[in-house]
């Protein structure tokens, strides 16, 4: 009678451990249900979040009253606003098949590479320069080009931003006066 005793005290002891992993364990699933709960509401909010920032950069891009291009690297349009497009009478695909090289007058070409070089080398912070486009026609157009440098946060070059203002008009009046 005794070991029986023994036997069924451990079986007790075994089925209360037994009861409080399964407890635990519930309560473990509980915690992590309401955590993943509040991490699927912190994602969805982080979403829509990031659509509202997007949204607004892309409209800003789209409708901003300069034209604005996104440049590798090596100088290859990656992506263009309707009014870069509308300056240079080139449609958002044409332009982006093309590089800055490939429109860029000759004669304007060295000044505006040394300047793309002093961006790369960390000289200087962004520039600005007069310089002539081909627009699809193969007609020239004076722009003022504002460019700079994105970099990543170890400072690794990722690509550049130019603004682009049409100044055709007033390169005319200035020969005219001359």
């Amino acid at each position: 009678p005794a070991f029986i005793i023994d036997i069924a005290k451990k079986r007790i002891e075994t089925s209360a451990r037994l009861i409080g992993e399964i407890v635990e364990r519930k309560r473990a699933d509980e915690r992590l249900k309401r955590y993943h709960g509040h991490l699927e509401e912190l994602v969805r909010e982080r979403t829509e979040e990031l659509y509202i920032s997007e949204e607004r950069f892309r409209t800003a891009f789209e409708h901003a009253a300069i034209g604005k291009a996104f440049v590798n690297l090596d100088g290859a349009f990656l992506q263009v606003n309707p009014l870069l497009c509308n300056i240079l009478g080139y449609t958002e695909k044409e332009l982006c098949s093309k590089t800055f090289q490939d429109i860029t007058h000759p004669d304007d070409l060295e000044a505006d590479l040394g300047m793309v070089k002093q961006l790369l080398a960390g000289e200087i912070e962004n520039y600005d320069l007069e310089k002539r486009y081909y627009n699809k026609d193969g007609d020239e157009v004076w722009v003022l080009l504002s460019a700079s440098l994105v970099r990543n946060n170890k400072g690794k070059p990722l690509h550049f931003i130019a603004e682009i203002q049409d100044i055709n008009e007033r390169k005319k009046a200035e020969e005219a006066i001359n």
